[in-house]
């Protein structure tokens, strides 16, 4: 059955999606994987389905969480553009060249 012929309704998706994040977020790998493989039916808007892999993916980051400096929503927050200092990534240039409006010129 395609995304097309039935939807389950929203809150039911939105349910199974943050159900994915608390598997991911508790490390059951395999429930985690199952729900990430079902994305794609649940979420149809594709920047929020990205959005939503990159979550779990993170969240599943073995290698790095026995790593004592690893910070899965520092991480997550550099995916989505964010910068430690509070800033987003578009308004680097903005702020490198001198152009904060927050900062005296000169």
């Amino acid at each position: 059955m395609s995304k097309m012929e039935k939807r389950l309704p929203r809150s039911l998706c939105r349910l199974l999606v943050m159900s994915g994040f608390a598997a991911a977020n508790h490390q059951l790998i395999r429930q985690a994987d199952a729900i990430g493989q079902a994305l794609p039916e649940l979420i149809s808007d594709e920047s929020t389905l990205h959005e939503c892999e990159l979550v779990i993916q993170t969240l599943l980051d073995h290698p790095n969480l026995t790593t004592s400096d690893y910070s899965p929503l520092l991480t997550l927050a550099s995916r989505f553009g964010h910068r430690p200092d509070g800033r987003c990534e578009s308004e680097r240039s903005t702020y490198d060249s001198g152009n904060c409006p927050d900062k005296p010129n000169g």
